[in-house]
């Protein structure tokens, strides 16, 4: 009894503990495997070039596996069980037909050629939609892999050799790098194109403000040659310095609108080059040439929209200088500074004359004037009264 059952053992299995001796878990179920039951028979049956590839492809890292006898039935190795996923140890020695049955169509057709016709093919990155998961969940998967056929010595075809690395990681990340750079070379263009929709609307606007500060400054040009023409007509000293102050201011507020005319970007207002340009205009309209002027500054822009109120306080803080502080033909000097450490700015005038009582009420409206315009352009502005002369700061917030 006991030859009978190691006669029938040997007729099940034949040598397979001997042919798939050795480590790894596809070994362990080959050796255990009833391969008579299988379309390859025992493994005693099968060809020297199928046994021969069978010993030397468990050796190998890459995913190797025969497909064997008019079936295709599938010997694969360790590495090849990473790809078959839910379908091992199931698949091992059964047909094609029944091991990839979702996708049999493609790959039949490529098995018989190399079968029939001695054909060798590769695919790279070939795509398929495998019931592989768990659960009979598909999956699409890509792999680089090669059919060529396993001869025997007289030539013929003992078996299809498929060698058939995955590639499904590598693609599915280079295809969403692709998506993402589509769509990121989309949004450049849309950056781009919006770009250039606001630069042509920018310079339309820029031409449009500087055609408004054109004629704001001609027209105040016009105001002030229409007060001194009526100023010329009028004998009254008092009202005359009245009309000689506002067009002081009127001027101020020209030069103002001609220097924003003249600028390249609208948006930003240089007012330390102003306060320097108007302090010689200022001492020059004065007629006064033992005055002199020292300036120390840095270029300090702030928005546009408070050029005039802050031009119109620079004007104010002058000619205060000038009525108040070097009146009566007393000689000094004006030092005008500007610095700004990027959050905020101060812009002084000051001077070494007879100095300002800060408790007097002499010039009222000017002082008032500074007081609400500085509030208009959210500055501040500070008098000091010095042991000879006055300082008078202007500051500002950083508003660009």
């Amino acid at each position: 009894m006991a030859g009978e059952s190691s006669v029938s053992t040997q007729d099940r299995c034949g040598d397979a503990a001997e042919l798939f001796a050795g480590p790894g878990e596809v070994r362990c179920y080959a050796r255990e495997l009833d391969w008579s039951r299988t379309p390859l028979g025992p493994t005693t049956a099968w060809s020297p070039a199928i046994r021969t590839m069978v010993r030397s492809m468990f050796e190998s890292p890459f995913p190797i596996c025969l497909w064997s006898g008019p079936e295709f039935a599938l010997i694969y190795n360790d590495a090849y069980r990473r790809i078959l996923v839910a379908k091992h140890p199931a698949a091992l020695g059964q047909p094609g037909s029944v091991v990839w049955a979702e996708i049999w169509d493609e790959l039949k057709p490529q098995f018989e050629g190399v079968r029939e016709r001695g054909e060798t093919v590769h695919f790279e990155d070939a795509p398929f939609v495998m019931a592989r998961l768990d659960g009979g969940g598909t999956e699409t998967a890509y792999f680089n892999y090669s059919l060529s056929p396993l001869r025997e010595e007289d030539g013929s075809v003992a078996a299809v050799l498929n060698i058939t690395p995955e590639t499904t990681t590598r693609v599915v990340v280079e295809k969403r790098l692709a998506k993402e750079q589509a769509a990121l070379a989309a949004s450049e263009a849309q950056v781009r194109q919006r770009t250039l929709d606001l630069e042509a609307a920018l310079e339309a606007k820029t031409i449009l403000l500087h055609e408004v500060d054109h004629r704001v400054k001609n027209n105040l040009t016009m105001i002030g040659a229409l007060l001194r023409l009526q100023s010329r007509q009028i004998d009254d000293p008092e009202i005359t310095a009245k009309l000689d102050v506002m067009m002081e201011r009127i001027d101020a507020l020209a030069t103002v609108h001609r220097r924003l005319y003249q600028s390249d970007d609208v948006t930003k207002f240089d007012i330390a080059g102003f306060a320097e340009s108007m302090a010689s205009g200022v001492i020059g309209a004065s007629g006064r040439s033992d005055i002199d002027l020292v300036v120390d500054i840095e270029p300090i822009e702030v928005r546009s929209d408070y050029a005039s109120a802050l031009g119109l306080i620079l004007n104010e803080m002058l000619t205060n200088v000038i009525k108040h502080g070097l009146k009566d033909g007393r000689s000094g000097t004006i030092k005008l500074t500007a610095r700004g450490n990027g959050a905020a700015y101060v812009l002084a005038v000051e001077d070494d004359g007879y100095g300002i009582d800060l408790d007097t009420k002499s010039d009222g409206l000017g002082r008032t004037l500074i007081s609400r315009l500085s509030k208009q352009a959210g500055a501040k502005v500070t008098w000091y009264r010095l042991a000879q002369g006055t300082r008078v700061t202007l500051e500002m917030k950083s508003f660009v």
